[in-house]
């Protein structure tokens, strides 16, 4: 349990992980903030990413089958 709003939310987790909060992440970020994700396999990136709504990614990083995401309102 998280209470508060924040300017920056990071998470390393891996994606069942990140599929379980990414509802959550916009409603603990503020307007003008960011989500940071990572520890993420190129193929469940998509599902991660939607479960995030309504955040968008904004910039996308990939290495060796690894993704990072900023994801922002």
């Amino acid at each position: 349990e998280v209470d508060g709003v924040y300017d920056v939310v990071i998470a390393n987790i891996d994606a069942p992980v990140l599929c379980a909060l990414g509802p959550h992440f916009a409603t603990r970020v503020e307007s003008s903030g960011v989500v940071l994700l990572s520890g993420l396999l190129v193929d469940r990136e998509a599902e991660v990413v939607s479960t995030c709504a309504p955040l968008r990614v904004i910039e996308r990083r990939e290495l060796d089958g690894w993704v990072g995401l900023r994801l922002a309102l």
